[in-house]
């Protein structure tokens, strides 16, 4: 292989690893973002009977993460609907003490959700 050929592969696998990097960090919330999301399913919890994971859980979801922001906020959160389903569906795992427990309140429901 020749010094050009070689230039070029290390060029593409470099792209495609800052490629790799940009959707990573995009695609999963960081450490501030998961708490932001942690309360707002806490209020979720708090305010819906959760039986199972759908559609309309994460609809309400997101009206409680976004309605916490006013219009002309310049930085709104952004929402991950992966990690909200992540956290439904641990909710749902949990044993019905525990899921008493995450209820009784939003210390308590923060607390457990980390577990995540």
């Amino acid at each position: 292989m020749s010094k050009k050929q070689s230039l070029i592969s290390a060029l593409i696998a470099l792209a495609l690893l800052i490629v790799g990097l940009i959707y990573f960090t995009n695609a999963y919330p960081s450490e501030e973002e998961k708490a932001y999301h942690r309360i707002a399913m806490c209020y979720v919890i708090e305010h819906r009977e959760i039986q199972a994971n759908n559609k309309e859980l994460i609809e309400f979801f997101n009206k409680v993460a976004q309605g916490g922001v006013p219009d002309y906020a310049l930085n709104k959160p952004k929402i991950y609907d992966s990690f909200a389903n992540e956290l439904i569906d641990y909710y749902l795992k949990l044993s019905p003490e525990k899921q008493q427990e995450v209820k009784s309140s939003r210390e308590n429901c923060d607390r457990i959700l980390q577990g995540l």
